[in-house]
């Protein structure tokens, strides 16, 4: 019997969060933005972004203007921004922060999280 890689084991969890239901869509939302990390560690940036677009579609079912698009959006732009997409990632950066400060004006969240505010730095800066 063959061993199984970590990198199978990850294909089979993204596969597996792709298509199938799962009872809760903001676990789906967890597990697919921790796959996008993921994928983005052992640099497979197609993967990363095809997770980070599902779990942005699964969050704009729970909520357009909720944490969960808020996380979203944030596995979204860090993999554009490595994928060299940098315009992009800016526009959905921005997004998140606005939608981030929209959440601490309404009490939903205590305050902006800094890392919010340095993603978009990086972004701006590289």
């Amino acid at each position: 019997a063959g061993s199984t890689t970590a990198r199978e084991l990850l294909n089979h969890a993204a596969e597996s969060a792709s298509t199938q239901s799962m009872e809760s869509p903001h676990a789906r939302v967890k597990l697919l933005v921790m796959l996008g990390y993921l994928y983005m560690q052992v640099h497979e940036l197609s993967r990363a972004l095809k997770m980070a677009e599902l779990a942005l579609q699964t969050a704009a079912t729970i909520d357009p203007e909720g944490l969960d698009m808020a996380e979203s959006l944030g596995i979204y732009g860090v993999a554009l921004d490595y994928s060299y997409r940098t315009d992009e990632a800016e526009t959905v950066a921005r997004q998140r922060l606005a939608l981030l400060e929209r959440l601490a004006q309404a009490g939903k969240i205590e305050q902006v999280p800094i890392s919010a505010e340095m993603g978009m730095g990086d972004i701006l800066l590289s």
